[in-house]
């Protein structure tokens, strides 16, 4: 009985972590002629057409191994829309797209961690630099 009780105990203290599965959801107005650009190391990236003027990303986190919080979404300010999937093992205060994505530094675990992307964009934006490195990109007109 015992055994059955720190099992599951153990078992929702894993549901309930935050580093295991976790949602960034970022908008902004981008109007016509704006851009999207995304970019995404480990998971698929689904484009569909949104109502109105503005841009939508919702980013789906699941960890299967290691440390999650050592991956995550990040939106750069500027013209547009820039999403990115970023490690930050290398530099822990990281804000800004450009760096380095290698999760093999020494000291750290290595980590497995999935960033799905539905992304939204209105009539008139520009998908410019829509990329993943491990899954695929679907497109749909809907």
């Amino acid at each position: 009985m015992r055994s059955h009780l720190l099992l599951a105990t153990l078992l929702l203290a894993r549901l309930s972590d935050p580093a295991a599965a976790q949602d960034y959801h970022f908008t902004k107005d981008i109007g016509p002629g704006g851009r999207v650009e995304l970019e995404n190391i480990n998971g698929a990236i689904e484009v569909v057409r949104a109502t109105g003027r503005t841009a939508g990303v919702t980013v789906t986190k699941t960890v299967t191994k290691g440390d999650g919080n050592m991956v995550k979404a990040i939106m750069e300010s500027g013209n547009g829309m820039h999403v990115c999937t970023i490690y930050v093992n290398r530099d822990p205060k990281r804000s800004r797209c450009n760096g380095d994505n290698n999760n093999s530094t020494k000291g750290h675990d290595n980590f497995d961690v999935e960033m799905r992307y539905v992304v939204k964009v209105p009539a008139g934006g520009r998908r410019r630099r829509i990329e993943t490195v491990n899954e695929g990109t679907t497109i749909r007109k809907r």
